[in-house]
């Protein structure tokens, strides 16, 4: 059973599990580019990596969200209310654009930069948006009210397969895409791309939450819910 813990505990767990995320996605890049290697490949298994050992020591206090679209389904479903949610968020926004500051300047290169104008406003990309961030807010939801045991397994496994089989990269995340408007490595995105990513990404939880909660496993969630209230 896990304690109550402080919202000021909660805000940290939230800030470095997200920081090191960011540092997982941008820096496996950097270091890939520099390697000649396969970066997919690598930022694939960097980012689950970083997922899993985050998310486990995170559960505790906030449940290890890392992503305002993962953070607003749970604040739908009843799991996390509105006050904590909004400042989980923040968190993760500030600890993702501390992170790529810091993976910058561990590279010697400026913390801040501002990748170029591109031209990436494609169907299937959003579709791929939606979809992968669909199925992450899908298993977190199902997870924490079923297997929160094995809630930091299934989120970094379904994480590493959707950079690796979607034709977006699985950005997935709001947080982790404005940071991404910071770097100007392979990993970067322009901000006029940024919105429509985050846009599409915020459609995808809002749809598998409607789903989970409707549908799928309504008296799990309702039991999760009864619960937390329990113990508060």
């Amino acid at each position: 059973m896990y304690m109550p813990q402080p919202l000021s505990a909660r805000f940290a767990a939230e800030f470095f599990g997200t920081a090191l995320l960011l540092v997982a996605i941008v820096g496996s890049v950097i270091v890939a580019d520099g390697l000649r290697t396969q970066p997919l490949l690598i930022n694939a298994l960097a980012t689950g990596g970083a997922l899993f050992v985050g998310i486990t020591l995170a559960q505790p206090f906030s449940g290890g969200h890392f992503n305002p679209a993962v953070t607003l389904a749970f604040i739908f479903s009843g799991d996390t209310d509105w006050h904590d949610g909004v400042v989980y968020i923040l968190a993760q926004v500030l600890g993702a654009v501390v992170a790529v500051a810091a993976v910058h300047t561990m590279f010697d290169t400026p913390a801040l930069q501002t990748p170029p104008p591109t031209s990436i406003a494609t169907g299937g990309l959003w579709l791929s948006e939606i979809l992968m961030t669909f199925g992450l807010v899908m298993v977190a939801l199902i997870a924490a009210a079923q297997h929160p045991e094995r809630l930091p397994l299934l989120v970094s496994t379904y994480v590493t397969l959707a950079v690796l089989v979607s034709s977006s990269g699985a950005y997935i995340n709001p947080a982790a895409t404005f940071a991404r408007t910071f770097t100007t490595s392979n990993v970067g995105i322009a901000t006029e791309n940024a919105v429509p990513f985050i846009v599409f990404q915020l459609l995808g939880s809002i749809l598998a939450t409607v789903l989970v909660i409707k549908i799928l496993c309504p008296l799990a969630v309702v039991t999760k819910k009864a619960q937390t209230n329990k113990k508060d």
